[in-house]
């Protein structure tokens, strides 16, 4: 089965919506999957060095509710086995170097290790994804050669491919993330329970 995951790279529901989706594949009954990350920027104005992370978040949604969705995070964070630390994060990046690197990550067949690893690099260790030399060290833990990423992010290789696939994204309705779809057959929207996941890979598997 293939599942294409719509995601942001700063998107803590997309890391959420990464471990339920696992733990349901990690059923006795589930079927063998092909994971695919797919890019979407859920805020491409943001400048290459980025901008201050609570702050931008307080200016779109308040600093109340700011408050309420971290507090809400935490505790499904700990449910899923995901230490947020809110606490940590000083930037919030432009994730199109985050994306572009996905891409490759994908062509060398280590593209959800390399997703894993931004993920606990953004929201568990607060580092600035948007930082090359940061993107370079993820990458060689993921098993890539980070001079070489660190070379191709210095280029703009992969950046139009990236905005293409956001596009591609918005045109299909895609209006948030995650957004997952199984085999090109059935989409879902948002970090849903295992269980759901695991109702949508039994029927579809059948």
């Amino acid at each position: 089965m293939k599942i294409d995951i719509v995601s942001d790279t700063v998107c803590p529901w997309c890391f959420v919506g990464k471990r339920r989706l696992e733990q349901a594949l990690s059923m006795p009954a589930a079927p063998a999957a092909e994971v695919r990350w797919r890019p979407f920027q859920l805020d491409p104005s943001i400048p290459p060095q980025g901008c201050g992370y609570l702050e931008s978040l307080v200016r779109k949604y308040g600093q109340v509710a700011v408050k309420r969705m971290q507090a809400d995070l935490l505790k499904v964070g700990d449910s899923v086995g995901i230490e947020f630390r809110f606490d940590k994060i000083q930037t919030r990046p432009n994730t199109i170097d985050s994306h572009r690197l996905l891409e490759w990550a994908y062509a060398e067949g280590v593209q959800d290790q390399l997703a894993e690893g931004l993920f606990r690099a953004f929201f568990c260790e607060g580092a600035d994804i948007g930082n090359t030399e940061t993107l370079a060290a993820i990458a060689e833990d993921a098993g890539m050669d980070g001079g070489r990423v660190s070379s191709r992010l210095e280029t703009n290789d992969g950046k139009q491919e990236v905005d293409e696939q956001c596009e591609q994204a918005i045109r299909q309705g895609v209006g948030g993330v995650p957004f997952f779809t199984f085999d090109g057959r059935y989409s879902l929207s948002g970090a849903q329970p295992a269980e759901v996941f695991t109702r949508v890979l039994d029927s579809l598997g059948s």
